[in-house]
């Protein structure tokens, strides 16, 4: 019985069951493949390094927007508690001229320059 041949019979009787090139085709693509593969792992792990770096990076960022939310509300409420302090003693007058022994001085609109 003899076994099916390929092209690529040898001249002492051995038989081929795939031709020369197309081993050649399949361990070049074999390697084409392997190549992108390793391009694909060092693909992979930059975006993996630089997703850590973002996430860290992100979570900073989120902490400083809170803080400074923190500051802001505080600063608010210090805002509006001083307004009410300021309302509720608006109806004082700051200083009384009369008290010093002094009278009280006349104001006038045309730039201060009462000298007669």
């Amino acid at each position: 019985m003899k076994l099916p041949q390929g092209s690529g019979e040898s001249s002492s009787g051995l038989v081929s069951y795939v031709p020369q090139s197309e081993f050649d085709a399949y361990f070049k693509d074999q390697r084409k493949q392997k190549a992108q593969l390793a391009n694909l792992e060092k693909a992979y792990a930059d975006l993996a390094k630089s997703h850590g770096e973002l996430r860290i990076s992100h979570s900073k960022m989120r902490k400083r927007e809170k803080s400074r939310e923190k500051f802001f509300t505080r600063m608010w409420k210090g805002v509006k508690g001083l307004w009410k302090v300021l309302k509720a003693n608006e109806s004082l007058p700051i200083s009384r001229p009369e008290e010093d022994g002094h009278e009280p001085t006349a104001w006038s609109d045309d730039g201060g320059a009462e000298d007669s």
